[in-house]
C-alpha cells in the first residue's frame, strides 16, 4: 500500500538501518520506494518494475537514483547507473 514505511537493515557499511517509504505499488507488477539518511543529505528513489515473459519467467527491471548533497556526490564519483 502507498505511504507504508519500512526499515533496510543493512549486513554492512557506514548505514545500519535504511528507512524507506513504499509507493507507486501495483501488485505482480512493480513497485517503488524512497528514502533518505544523514539528515537528508543522501536520498534515494528506487523501483522494480516485473514483466511477465513466459508462463514460469519474468523480466525484472530495477532502478535507482540517488541525490541530495552527499547523494549528488556518490553519483558524480560513481555515475554508472545502477539497472
Amino acid at each position: 500500500v502507498d505511504g507504508t514505511t519500512l526499515v533496510f537493515v543493512m549486513k554492512a557499511g557506514p548505514i545500519p538501518k535504511i528507512p524507506v517509504t513504499l509507493r507507486g505499488v501495483k501488485e505482480n507488477e512493480s513497485i517503488q520506494y524512497h528514502g533518505a539518511v544523514w539528515g537528508g543529505t543522501m536520498k534515494f528513489d528506487a523501483s522494480i518494475e516485473i514483466t511477465a515473459v513466459e508462463e514460469t519467467s519474468s523480466f525484472v527491471r530495477y532502478t535507482f537514483d540517488m541525490y541530495g548533497a552527499l547523494g549528488s556526490l556518490i553519483n558524480w564519483y560513481n555515475p554508472a547507473p545502477v539497472t
